[in-house]
């Protein structure tokens, strides 16, 4: 079950990277900035409890995970541009 819905998950995030590109991973970023602030001033709201900062750090490693597949996906945009020009074409 756990299985299936991984791949499910991976196969609609993988569909919406092809269809959208980088303003989905774009998309995705400023999202996870917004709610890192919204914790941040929940943290210091609270008096800065411990227990306010286990989600920020998992929207931290979110936030650069996004950020690496958005530069791998640029990356391979621009090796393949590069071919492209090599080649001619």
């Amino acid at each position: 079950m756990i299985t299936q819905a991984l791949r499910f998950a991976h196969q609609v995030d993988a569909w919406l990277d092809r269809t959208f590109g980088p303003p989905y991973r774009i998309l995705l970023a400023v999202g996870l900035g917004a709610e890192l602030i919204r914790q941040c001033r929940e943290l210091i709201d609270a008096g800065g409890q411990a227990w306010h900062v286990l989600p920020i750090l998992l929207d931290l490693a979110l936030l650069l995970h996004t950020a690496d597949a958005l530069y791998e996906r640029l990356e391979h945009r621009q090796t393949r541009a590069a071919g492209r020009r090599g080649r001619g074409g």
